[in-house]
């Protein structure tokens, strides 16, 4: 479960076992994990670090190995220029996840449903695991622009999932917020493409 018993105050504890064990849930049986892991939520420091940063981080991590090993990377010269790649991808990634985390809480606010910030952060970091999975594997060949394309899918059908079993909303506005938030999170992402975008791809501040 998406619990810590240890307190919040950094990474050495973290249960590697009980992450697997969430991913594996979200992969095989969306639904009951999410209910599991997020009712009732746990403080949002526990989501970040117990699953949000070292999701994002493993996959930015694979992504750029198996970049180099089958083709250009996407990271900066260097090894500055490589941990400076790889750390912005990662506050990029994380920070997005929180803002997709506030504007569900809103939006779920707005047709019924709970406005707690940190249950709607919990759902939006367990339901993203397929999207940063396929991230992982984009690089490879052949397979990994579809690999990624069906973790794009499969996280927002795990995430329609909890808008109903996490933050409650009502039948009839399930559709209505699940497409206000997709719009408003795609808008978000593109004015943070357009600003850090020139930093990634060149690796320097």
């Amino acid at each position: 479960m998406l619990r810590s018993e240890k307190g919040i105050t950094g990474f050495a504890d973290m249960d590697m076992d009980a992450l697997i064990q969430r991913v594996r849930g979200v992969l095989v049986d969306p639904r009951n994990t999410l209910v599991a892991d997020v009712r009732p939520a746990p403080p949002w420091p526990v989501a970040m670090r117990e699953h949000a940063i070292p999701l994002v981080g493993g996959s930015a991590v694979a992504a750029a190995i198996l970049g180099v090993v089958f083709g250009d990377g996407g990271l900066g010269a260097g090894l500055f220029g490589v941990l400076f790649t790889l750390l912005l991808k990662v506050v990029v990634g994380v920070a997005m996840l929180a803002a997709m985390g506030g504007i569900t809480a809103f939006f779920s606010g707005m047709f019924g449903g709970q406005t707690d910030f940190e249950t709607a952060f919990a759902l939006v970091v367990l339901s993203m695991t397929p999207f940063y999975l396929g991230e992982a594997v984009l690089p490879l060949p052949a397979i990994g622009g579809f690999a990624a394309l069906a973790g794009v899918i499969y996280a927002l059908y795990v995430f329609y999932q909890g808008i109903d079993c996490v933050l409650g909303v009502p039948g009839e506005h399930r559709v209505k917020h699940f497409v206000l938030v997709l719009v408003s999170t795609l808008m978000l992402s593109l004015v943070v493409a357009l600003i850090i975008g020139p930093l990634v791809l060149t690796g320097t501040p």
